[in-house]
Parts: C-alpha cells; structure tokens; sequence
C-alpha cells in the first residue's frame, strides 16, 4: 500500500507508522528529535523532499531536514547543536542524534532576494504555513509531525496523485528568486515522471536568460544530480532543458547535437528522429 493511501484510509491504525520508522535508523532518529520537540509544546515537522519521498512510497529517506517553531536558544538547552558557517543568523543549527546529523530550521520566511541565489535575511514566524510558502515547489512544501500525519497547505499531495509540479505561489517570484530552482524543475520532472503545470512552465521559459548569472558550481552540481539517475531518466532531462529553453545556457554542446547526422548504418534508430527535426 502506497503511504498516502495508508494516512488517508487507515490514519487509526497509528502504530503501523512506529513500526515503519523502526526500519529506517534515520528516520527513527529525526522522529526522536520531533517527540522532545513536542514535549515543550511546540511544533516540528519533517520537511521537503523526505516527506515527499515518503508520500510516493520510498519509507527509506535521506538527508532529513526538520522545522520547528522553538527558538535556536531553547533548541540549543535541549539539544547538543552546531552550526555551519553562519546558519544561526539564518536560524539553522545542527542536531546530532542517533548518528545522523539533522539541520534544524525555524520557521521563517525570506526577505529579499537580490542576486537570485538566497534571501538577503530571513524574519522568524510562529506558523508553518509561513515557512511552507517560501519553498520551491508543493511537493516539497509539506510538513509531516512525529505521528505520521502529513501537514499540506498547499496541495502537495493532490499533485503527486496528479502527478504534476508546480511552484507555490506565483511562479516568476519563486524562479526570479532562485534560478537554480528553473534546473531542479526540470530535474524532479524527469526524476518522477511527472508532468509540469502550465503557467509554471511558462514562467521557467520566460525566465531561463537568467541561468547564466549562476554560479558554475551551482550548475555543476545540479547536472550531475540528474545525471546520477539512470540513462532513460537524464535522457528526458536534457529534453525537458531544452523544452524549457535552458539547455542553450548549461550544455550548447549537447544541445547542438540534436541537429548532428548520424551515420544511419550505425545508427538506424535514428532515422525518424533526423526526419522529424529537419522537417
């Protein structure tokens, strides 16, 4: 049974999301954190792509990241924390448990962007929703607390029923704020298969000039995360970059092979293909 099926028609039936989170150590781990969290009445989540991951049927997560409403002072009474840099200004610190590292964030919202990479500061707020509405995409915009129920402001999991992404909110703000944002759009869509929203396509085409201003590291790193996925997958994701205008900016190289002829004696699979673009 897919684990949205299991939350929706069987949310009594608790107990099966303990034994679940006993076969994933860190899992088990950031649920541990959630509970003391819990315990000073406050609020924490699980967030991003964990809960995402774990709506679409993978119960074995990585890189968990955790949101919470209580203060990096109260954080740090509760927890042995660190911090990276200086994520304590932008109201993140690192809680070891069980092994496993957890970045800890409070929920926050983002001030301005002025180089299309990150937030010039960040404002705390007391609601998720709050925090859940600066993220990219509604997939990724979910909350999910220490007794597997999932928190959804805006719609995420009727999109992955649908499977379709699009931003939260207005898609020219949240591309115009990151433009990394327009290449992991394209990645995720070919990573699960799913199908990008109109306007939100539209907006990554309108926007994708401003690619270049990202830093090349930024860049390189987010191919070879699609890249990591397997042959058929990375393929579509270079057709999805070029469908979205981006690959021009990142791989021209590529992009003008599509236009390469190639020896139909080795290649026959190509002959339809060659026809059809010429045309």
């Amino acid at each position: 049974m897919k684990f949205e099926k299991y939350l929706i028609e069987n949310r009594e039936t608790l107990k099966d999301w303990e034994s679940y989170i006993k076969k994933n150590k860190e899992l088990f781990s950031a649920v541990k954190i959630l509970k003391k969290i819990e315990k000073t009445k406050h609020k924490a989540f699980i967030v991003g792509g964990a809960v995402r991951d774990i709506i679409l049927g993978n119960l074995n997560p990585h890189d968990i990241d955790i949101a919470t409403n209580l203060s990096m002072e109260e954080l740090s009474k509760l927890f042995k924390t660190f911090d990276i840099g200086k994520s304590k200004d932008f109201g993140i610190v690192v809680v070891k448990e069980g092994g496993s590292n957890f970045e800890v964030a409070q929920f926050r919202t983002d001030g301005k962007y002025f180089d299309g990479r990150r937030p010039d500061s960040v404002q705390i707020t007391g609601s998720f929703e709050d925090d859940a509405g600066r993220r990219d995409f509604t997939i990724n915009a979910m909350g999910l607390n220490s007794k597997g129920e999932i928190i959804d402001h805006f719609d995420g999991k009727k999109d992955i029923k649908n499977k379709v992404l699009k931003t939260v909110g207005d898609p020219y703000k949240r591309f115009g704020e990151d433009y990394l944002r327009m290449m992991r759009l394209a990645r995720f869509s070919s990573k699960l298969d799913f199908d990008i929203e109109p306007s939100t396509k539209k907006a990554a085409k309108k926007l994708s000039p401003n690619i270049p201003n990202l830093a090349p590291e930024r860049i390189k790193d987010e191919l070879l995360k699609s890249a990591a996925q397997s042959g058929d997958k990375f393929a579509n994701y270079i057709k999805i970059l070029d469908d979205l205008k981006i690959l021009k900016h990142v791989l021209p190289e590529v992009m003008n092979l599509k236009w390469y002829r190639e020896n139909l004696q080795f290649h026959p699979e190509t002959r339809g293909y060659v026809r059809k673009i010429l045309a």
